[in-house]
């Protein structure tokens, strides 16, 4: 009987070895075995720009792509995973969305590279096109470019007509984001450029300075042909003041020669405007009054006279700065009146006068005096000679002459005549 136990207990356990390994083998053999499962992956894009839109209401197609998988039997629990993805990036689709009016049709090729799946699984093919057709379209509005200036002024004396500064092109075309497409729609939208150095100018600066995108706000340059840079005007003219001129002579010269211009009045008062380097420039002198020509300047008859207004130009001031020079007359009117003029007399003409000769001065000579040696004088008082007596003289009387004759006797100093 011992036996015969022993013996049904090794048979027992050697019938439940055999179903152990027959257990093992059919699960090595069941692992084994591959499953092949087509899934509807899911399509996503990412990296759409914010200035591209895609057509409300009409979904990019298709929105699942079915996928052939081969897994191990088994593994069915990752055929449920959520992920799978299809995931398109359209980074470069505002190269190639060209319509700004109206919807165009894209397409994007899927490859393997787009497919995401876990990692227990084998791709096999795609069961349909791979391919994800859309309309888009971008989102652009018509900006006004705003020079920004800089905060330094220019030169003492200069001024920045800001009302007057201006861009070339005054406006451009910007790609913008949801907001700001809805915006411009009602509003104005401005886009600024770089800054604008305006110290110590003396003159107008035209400049080329670039576009300054505020891609964080949501503006950005158009993807094709974008405008980077514009042309600046800002007008720095010269402070302007004013001049008064109170007798400034109104000035007209007839055309015909023997016709005389008389004015009425003959001045006026002028008051100047302008920049005030040219008005310190001015003077009576160099501000010049006449009438306006009109009919007389044919009509120049003596007693006729005419009325017209006056105008005023300017001499040595800068020709750059004669348009800025505005003059106000008072009065307004002058009466031009023609008379005859006397001809003018003739000339006194000279009889030549003959050219005195010189007469050549003649050069003195040298001349010696010889003194005589000195002779012994004898003095006479005691001469005997001299001592005789010299006979008394008897006067004579000398008779008038006639009452009736008179005798002239010319002076030889003077060259008159003596009674």
């Amino acid at each position: 009987m011992a036996k015969q136990a022993s013996k049904q207990v090794s048979d027992l356990v050697l019938v439940l070895f055999s179903l152990a390994l027959a257990f093992v083998v059919w699960a090595i053999v069941r692992q084994q075995e591959i499953l092949t499962q087509t899934i509807l992956v899911p399509v996503e894009f990412r990296n759409l720009p914010p200035f591209v839109e895609l057509e409300p209401g009409r979904t990019y197609a298709p929105q699942q792509i079915p996928v052939s998988f081969s897994f191990p039997k088994g593994e069915e629990r990752m055929v449920g995973s959520a992920e799978f993805r299809i995931t398109l990036d359209l980074g470069e689709l505002a190269q190639r969305v060209g319509s700004t009016e109206r919807f165009s049709e894209h397409a994007v090729r899927v490859s393997r590279d787009n497919l995401r799946a876990p990692s227990g699984l084998t791709f096999i093919e795609f069961r349909s096109e791979p391919e994800v057709r859309f309309n888009a379209r971008l989102r652009v509005a018509r900006a006004v470019v705003r020079p920004r200036l800089g905060a330094a002024p220019p030169a003492e004396g200069f001024r920045v007509e800001t009302d007057q500064v201006r861009a070339e092109p005054a406006e451009i075309d910007v790609a913008v984001d949801r907001f700001h497409f809805e915006l411009a729609q009602r509003e104005q939208l401005d886009i600024s450029t770089e800054e604008i150095s305006l110290a110590g100018a003396r003159a107008s600066v035209r400049r080329v300075v670039g576009v300054v995108y505020d891609t964080q706000a949501g503006v950005y340059p158009m993807p094709t042909n974008p405008t980077n840079s514009v042309t600046v005007f800002v007008p720095i003219p010269e402070i302007e003041g004013e001049r008064s001129f109170a007798r400034v002579p109104i000035r007209y010269e007839p055309i015909r020669r023997r016709v005389g211009a008389s004015l009425l009045p003959e001045f006026a008062a002028v008051t100047v405007t302008g920049p005030v380097s040219q008005l310190d420039r001015l003077t009576t002198s160099t501000i010049r009054l006449v009438p306006r020509p009109n009919e007389f300047l044919d009509a120049e008859a003596p007693g006729e006279s005419f009325e017209t207004l006056i105008d005023a130009s300017f001499e040595g001031v800068d020709p750059d700065a004669l348009d800025r020079l505005r003059a106000t007359i008072r009065p307004r009117f002058v009466r031009v009146r023609f008379f005859q003029r006397e001809p003018d007399p003739a000339p006194v003409v000279e009889a030549p006068r003959p050219t005195p000769i010189p007469i050549p001065t003649p050069t003195p000579r040298p001349t010696q005096t010889h003194l005589p040696p000195p002779v012994a004088v004898e003095d006479l008082s005691t001469s005997p000679s001299l001592q005789r007596t010299t006979p008394a003289l008897t006067p004579v009387p000398i008779p008038p002459p006639p009452a009736q004759e008179t005798i002239y006797q010319g002076s030889p100093t003077t060259g008159t005549n003596s009674s």
